[in-house]
């Protein structure tokens, strides 16, 4: 069964007139001695969701033959897919295309490795996308290997045209893991290299996702996806969000997100909070297993909140920060009645995992003592993050000045927490974007993706 607890215990509030913040660190564990499959879903169900526009079927020529190509005109720049690539002026020379792996054929031989290691009772699906999306491998489990394997053979020979239609993708591979019964863990995985237009309508599929307690993992490939829809896709629904900055590295990615996935002892754990009066939730951040801004989805009358929280890993430990806005203490004096409960949480995973609750508590005194240094971690950590998101929202809406002063302060804040490495990447971009005003081509995206090192405690 899933085990709550929060610290500090009780939460420890300055008694004042007006409105304070109070912060909570939750912990969401699993006994890993005694979780056993009969707990845990029975199996996973995976929907690979490829995008397949022809900005990934282009060959990856080494430097020596690309130069080679260029000299003789065989090759020009041009936009594809929302993406400035080289493409062959005519037919791609047959002799460079049997020599030349494209991303695609690096995600086929990800997915072929995927289909090898399924378990009897693993379900495994594929869509591609592009203009248009097209259920390329129906639902089939890991004893159906055989013809799992024949049908992905059509990934090498789909024709989809050249613009991602990400959410056509999303709604087909959303609709068909609805037909997946009982105490599965479901997963929609996301791979693309560009653009899509219809960021709004995939930011609604994710929502709905997380409210059929389906995750979402996305895996941005190369230097010019966005980053900004696709950790907002996995943030939203409890997956992850991973960079690829190389078609090389695409197999090592997918086999860590099924790896995640098939050996979370709680997959897809969700928290509710039903809120007191008065009582307001202004952030929900994971901490742990990585640092992630989520996004809690809120009643219409703010006292129901739900977040797709994400999984309890092998080390059987999630840790979430809660911060909220609580009002003013209550005016009674006997000491009994100066606590308060600020909240009912509930956490609750897929499969047959009992779930777990408990009252959120707050006492007041004159003065509180100081956060523990737990929470002070978590907080430091959390608000970091913010900051860097900020400054990227900034620099994106071309208020270079405004961004680039936030990344010097989260610069320096990232060196008191002892994150020097990243300290000093934050350093060097801040820096081009108040020279040139503007980020660095893979700047902004390796920091996007950066802040989830900074969880992990």
């Amino acid at each position: 069964m899933l085990h709550l607890h929060y610290t500090p215990t009780p939460l420890e509030l300055t008694r004042l007139t007006t409105a304070q913040v109070a912060y909570a660190l939750l912990t969401i564990q699993i006994d890993t001695q005694l979780a056993a499959p009969t707990t845990a879903p029975d199996a996973c169900a995976w929907v690979f969701l490829v995008d397949a526009s022809h900005s990934m079927q282009i060959p990856i020529v080494t430097d020596a033959v690309f130069r080679e190509l260029a000299r003789s005109g065989t090759v020009h720049e041009t936009l594809v897919d929302g993406v400035a690539v080289w493409q062959f002026s005519g037919a791609v020379p047959e002799h460079i295309r049997a020599a030349s792996p494209t991303a695609l054929r690096y995600v086929y031989d990800a997915l072929h490795s995927i289909v090898e290691h399924l378990r009897g009772q693993d379900q495994f699906a594929l869509v591609a996308c592009a203009e248009r999306a097209e259920l390329l491998v129906p639902l089939h489990t890991g004893r159906e290997r055989e013809q799992l394997l024949a049908q992905l053979d059509a990934l090498n020979t789909t024709e989809l045209g050249d613009a991602t239609e990400l959410a056509a993708g999303l709604q087909l591979a959303l609709t068909h893991l609805q037909r997946v019964a009982g105490p599965f863990a479901r997963r929609i995985v996301l791979l693309t290299d560009g653009f899509t237009q219809d960021a709004a309508a995939c930011l609604a599929l994710a929502q709905r996702a997380a409210q059929e307690q389906v995750a979402v993992s996305t895996l941005g490939l190369g230097g010019d996806f966005q980053e900004e829809l696709l950790t907002a896709l996995a943030d939203s629904s409890g997956g992850r969000a991973t960079m690829v900055r190389d078609a090389e590295q695409i197999g090592a990615a997918v086999a860590a997100e099924f790896a995640a996935a098939r050996f979370a002892l709680a997959p897809t754990v969700r928290l509710m909070l039903h809120l007191s009066q008065g009582v307001q939730v202004r952030h929900i951040t994971r901490i742990a297993p990585e640092l992630t801004l989520l996004t809690p989805q809120h009643s219409s009358d703010g006292r129901h909140v739900v977040v797709a929280a994400g999984d309890v890993g092998q080390d059987g430990r999630l840790t979430l920060l809660l911060e909220l806005l609580v009002p003013p203490a209550p005016r009674a004096a006997p000491a009994e009645q100066r606590r308060v409960r600020l909240a009912q949480v509930r956490v609750q995973g897929a499969g047959n995992l009992a779930p777990a609750s408990a009252d959120l508590i707050a006492s007041y005194a004159a003065h509180a003592a100081p956060l523990v240094p737990p929470v002070q971690a978590a907080v430091a950590q959390a608000s970091t993050a913010r900051l860097l998101q900020r400054a990227l929202t900034l620099a994106r809406q071309g208020k270079a000045g405004e961004a680039g002063s936030l990344l010097h302060t989260a610069a320096t804040r990232l060196r008191e927490q002892g994150k020097h490495t990243l300290a000093d990447t934050v350093q060097r971009e801040a820096a081009t974007l108040l020279q040139t005003g503007k980020t660095t081509r893979l700047g902004a995206k390796e920091l996007a993706y950066a802040t989830r090192r900074l969880g992990g405690g």
